[in-house]
């Protein structure tokens, strides 16, 4: 799910999330909606809840993410980077959709921070990637 929503606030687009899905509420589909939308008596915030928080603080603090224009970098079945830029930042949205390591090639190069690490980063036609793993990057250089 963490891929599935970084997707939806770092792509092109104004993100929608329905009802429930902050919460990682599984619907099930019938007659009327009922069983899709349950009744949400006890908020339980999650690790879910807080990815989705971080996602928007994101969007809200990257203008990259609401007007820069979309450019795939690489990929493949199970990896994938792009890159938002806009006027004043060029961001690197790096994820693994894979359950294990692996190594994504393409062509491109720069320096990188990783936003939520600040780690620094030289990057050369390559990335490797951890299970799973989510990062974005912002060129320095």
């Amino acid at each position: 799910m963490p891929l599935i929503y970084t997707m939806l606030f770092t792509m092109p687009g104004i993100p929608c999330i329905y009802y429930g899905s902050e919460w990682g509420i599984e619907g099930k589909k019938n007659w009327n909606d009922t069983d899709l939308r349950p009744e949400i008596k006890v908020f339980e915030w999650n690790e879910l809840t807080d990815t989705i928080q971080k996602l928007i603080h994101l969007k809200h603090n990257h203008s990259a993410l609401s007007y820069g224009d979309y450019t795939q970098i690489g990929i493949t079945n199970t990896a994938c980077i792009y890159q938002r830029q806009d006027e004043k930042e060029c961001l690197w949205i790096c994820m693994n959709m894979k359950n294990e390591a692996q190594t994504l090639g393409f062509n491109g190069q720069g320096n990188f921070i990783d936003i939520e690490t600040n780690e620094e980063l030289s990057v050369h036609n390559a990335l490797e990637f951890k299970p799973y793993e989510v990062r974005i990057l912002k060129k320095v250089s």
